[in-house]
């Protein structure tokens, strides 16, 4: 093994400056250690709005012309740096850039056909990816390679490298396919020592031959594979003693203790906007700091080192193999959390989705009418379902209104939409989201129009018929359908009557809703505070909530119906609790049990209140209802939040986001769960859930086993189209939420405890968990995350957000048998996710 000295004087003479550009090994023959810079454009942002100053995009436009002046700088001065950029195409390359400022696009594009740079590909509309249907991800992948609109990245560039950088690093492994038919041999996600991270807290710490390589990820359903090429943020860099000079001798002290040393590669990945390529400290203390005084200042600190080489990370790969495999069942994002908390957790994520998984739902209705018509009139007959006495619809008024309706939607999916801002979304971005929302329902149901369904039809999401069919659900009815007499439920919740009813569709299309014939002979008894069935009894707890059995076993190890709130440094809870009588505020509680068909529907309700300072309180009521022979119970959940003072905010931060909000909030949990899965260190619980492209996922939570990740605050890894489950080995519980009601992509943070070796995993469906971030386990001093959450503008709670605002959820709770939820029950839960729809009348519930 040669010494680190005797290395570099061997290579000396290969490049003194460290600004070689090819990919390959010294001339030497020795290994080197490679280094790219990318750099992350998108000036559509949830902090700042769209004006031209440092509020808005004029940071941007700033801060990259300083890039490029930096890099003409450089060069002039003897270091060629090579770099990568991806660039967002629906509002940069085809909104605020050519409109703003077209000499960045220009002076990009001459880097890019020089050979100093290259483009790789992000996405048109900057999207929230992983809640993308599989239609809206090839449109959103497909579109920023090239589109009608001249904004794709071979129109503007002429070429780009085979690689992918996802928006927020949000990235699933179902993706796979999608991104291989877009072109793409490699996405390029953060294995960050910080909390601003994409995959390095989901496997065992990787070795520096495969974290400083490319991989090749394996999808364990599809069996699909990608290349993955890892990437470090600026956090990493301050977790070496805030210097990259450091952090790359690091990499090559690694390189050289290897039995056979090998290449490396680092891609240091930031916004382009970030104040780290312009400096974050004044030119003054460059001496002691140049890897934080802009990218001039860091460039020159690297001169001199002969191992280095700047290098085109398209390139890297064209020469180097991959150097592992991994496989991850989580959905990825770089937010808080190491996951989906900064885009789910604020009331206004909820009231977004809501619109939006409405338009989806009626755009794809409408397509699916317009091809089972199209099938009809080929084969001469019309199916006797739909009794209509015309033919498809005119075929350019269809394209047009589809292309509308695609558009529209893929516009309202951007993340900055939903915004990794904290603790509340940019006031002006937020009505932006809003409207393109609006726009997206509208174009939707202009479409559905287009396909002129039989109104007196109502529709189940395709698939359902190929799935084992199971108890049924119970589901939300939209006005005008009509079932079995005397079989519904009239729910009184929020003062809205919600119809309610079991069914279990024998096709996806009906008529008729029935009763499951499994269930149409059982009993159902009722008491003052209790419900019964054959299988579950639901009943009033000793002291406070309610307790649910199965077949005589407790479901939860804690009662149901206890909200609580953290304000103001306290944990306030909806029921008796030592520290509310202390405070002396008694909760107001009421059970009652309503029977509506004695034999076949039953209702509990209870309800209470949270009292807050200053009079103000929490309002909130559960609805339990149960139908006999079901697998499952339905709870409908009503929460008034009340609008409390602004206070303790941070000042600057309001004055960007345009809002106040009161920072007393900490923690909301409507409605925890916490499940007995029987789970333990030994044998760790499983999240399951249905991912947006129909299949079923799952991953371990099994952090404890390979890093320092062993109790964690808030998790939320798993986007969930209808239902999410956790497992333990013998039994678990599957929630499912309504699109009738409020739903949201990842509606489901966890938190995950340990006592001894015993497992717990709590659900929180509409909440928000608060606590310490994760620590990664790449971490070597610790600096970087520290850093990261001292300075992170999205680390924040996002409680304040849902102050002044009303939940209105509707779940399905399922326990079962055995280590996954079977495919019966699955069917019930996308029965029961996504009602019946009617068109042109909107469901409730």
């Amino acid at each position: 093994m040669r010494s680190r000295r005797t290395d570099d004087h061997v290579a000396e003479e290969g490049n003194r400056s460290g600004a070689g550009s090819q990919a390959s090994p010294n001339p030497s023959g020795a290994p080197a250690v490679h280094l790219s810079f990318r750099f992350h454009v998108n000036l559509y942002h949830s902090y700042r709005g769209d004006s031209l100053d440092e509020h808005g995009i004029g940071k941007d436009i700033r801060v990259i012309r300083g890039i490029l002046d930096a890099l003409d700088a450089l060069e002039a001065g003897g270091i060629a740096l090579r770099c990568a950029w991806d660039i967002e195409n629906c509002y940069s390359l085809e909104l605020y850039l050519p409109r703003h400022a077209p000499d960045i696009i220009e002076r990009i594009k001459e880097r890019v056909a020089s050979g100093k740079d290259e483009i790789e590909l992000m996405s048109w509309n900057n999207g929230l990816l992983t809640a993308h249907s599989p239609d809206e991800l090839d449109l959103a992948l497909g579109w920023a390679v090239s589109n009608s609109r001249g904004s794709g990245v071979e129109q503007v560039f002429g070429s780009w490298a085979r690689i992918a950088r996802p928006q927020e690093n949000m990235f699933s492994a179902w993706q796979i396919p999608a991104y291989r038919r877009a072109g793409v041999e490699a996405v390029s996600l953060y294995y960050s020592a910080a909390p601003f991270n994409g995959f390095s807290s989901f496997v065992p710490l990787l070795p520096p031959i495969e974290r400083y390589n490319p991989l090749s990820m394996r999808d364990e359903v599809s069996v699909e594979t990608i290349r993955v090429l890892p990437a470090v943020n600026h956090a990493d860099l301050v977790e070496h003693f805030a210097s990259l000079r450091s952090l790359l001798g690091s990499m090559r002290r690694a390189q050289l203790s290897m039995e056979e040393p090998a290449d490396l590669i680092l891609v240091v990945d930031m916004d382009a906007d970030d104040s780290f390529w312009s400096g974050y400290l004044p030119g003054s203390l460059r001496s002691f700091f140049p890897s934080f005084c802009g990218l001039e200042s860091l460039a020159k600190s690297l001169a001199g080192i002969p191992w280095l080489r700047f290098a085109l990370p398209g390139e890297y790969l064209e020469t180097h193999p991959d150097r592992g495999e991994i496989s991850l069942g989580q959905d990825l994002a770089d937010g808080s959390f190491d996951g989906y908390s900064s885009w789910a957790e604020k009331a206004e994520n909820a009231e977004l989705w809501t619109i939006l998984a409405e338009a989806r739902r009626k755009r794809l209705l409408a397509a699916r009418i317009l091809a089972e018509l199209m099938i009809a009139e080929r084969s001469g007959e019309i199916d006797a379902g739909y009794t209509l006495d015309m033919g498809a619809p005119d075929p350019h008024a269809w394209e047009a209104a589809l292309a509308d309706a695609e558009k529209a939607m893929l516009e309202a999916l951007s993340t900055t939409h939903f915004g990794m801002a904290s603790p509340v979304m940019h006031a002006g971005r937020l009505r932006d989201a809003l409207r393109h929302s609006q726009e997206a329902l509208g174009a939707a149901e202009k479409l559905l129009r287009l396909a002129e369904p039989d109104p007196t039809v109502f529709f189940f999401d395709s698939g359902i018929d190929a799935m084992e069919r199971g108890s049924g659900a119970l589901v939300a009815l939209p006005e005008g359908v009509e079932g079995e007499p005397g079989a519904f439920s009239r729910l009184e919740l929020g003062g809205e009557t919600v119809r309610l009813m079991a069914v279990n569709p024998a096709r996806s299309r009906e008529r008729v809703l029935s009763w499951p014939a499994s269930g149409g002979d059982r009993s159902l008894e009722l008491g003052p505070d209790w419900i019964r069935t054959d299988r579950f009894e639901l009943k009033a707890a000793e002291g406070a909530g309610l307790i649910l059995l199965d077949r005589g076993r407790a479901v939860f190890e804690a009662p149901l119906s206890t909200p609580w709130v953290r304000y103001g440094g306290c944990i306030l809870e909806g029921s008796a609790h030592c520290l509310l009588q202390r405070l002396g505020n008694p909760p107001e509680r009421r059970i009652a049990t309503r029977g509506l068909v004695p034999s076949r529907l039953a209702e509990l309700r209870i309800e209470g209140r949270i009292e807050l300072d200053g009079g103000a309180a929490v309002l909130w009521a559960h609805v339990y209802t149960i139908a006999a022979g079901l697998s499952s119970i339905r709870a409908d959940i009503l929460v008034d939040y009340p609008e409390t003072e602004p206070r303790g905010y941070d000042r600057r931060k309001a004055e960007r986001l345009e809002r106040s909000w009161d920072a007393r909030w900490k923690e909301v949990a409507p409605f925890e769960l916490v499940p007995d899965l029987g789970a333990s260190a030994e044998a760790p619980a499983r999240v399951w859930r249905r991912a947006f492209d129909g299949s079923v996922r799952s991953y371990t939570l099994e952090y404890h086993r390979f890093g320092p990740n062993r109790d964690l605050d808030s998790l939320d890894n798993h986007c969930a189209d209808g239902w999410v489950a956790v497992s333990g080995p013998e039994r678990g519980l599957l929630v499912a939420q309504a699109e009738s009601a409020m739903s949201l992509f990842a509606f489901c943070p966890m938190r995950v405890g340990f006592s001894g070796h015993r497992q717990s995993v709590r659900l929180n469906p509409f909440g928000s968990y608060y606590g310490r971030q994760w620590r990664n386990p790449p971490a070597f001093t610790g600096l970087g995350r520290l850093a990261a959450v001292a300075v992170g503008d999205n680390y924040d709670p996002y409680a304040p957000s849902w102050a002044g605002k009303r939940l209105r959820a509707s779940l399905m709770l399922a326990p079962f048998d055995g280590s996954s939820p079977p495919e019966g029950l699955q069917r019930d839960a996308l029965v029961f996710a996504k009602p019946p729809i009617v068109p042109g009348r909107r469901a409730i519930g």
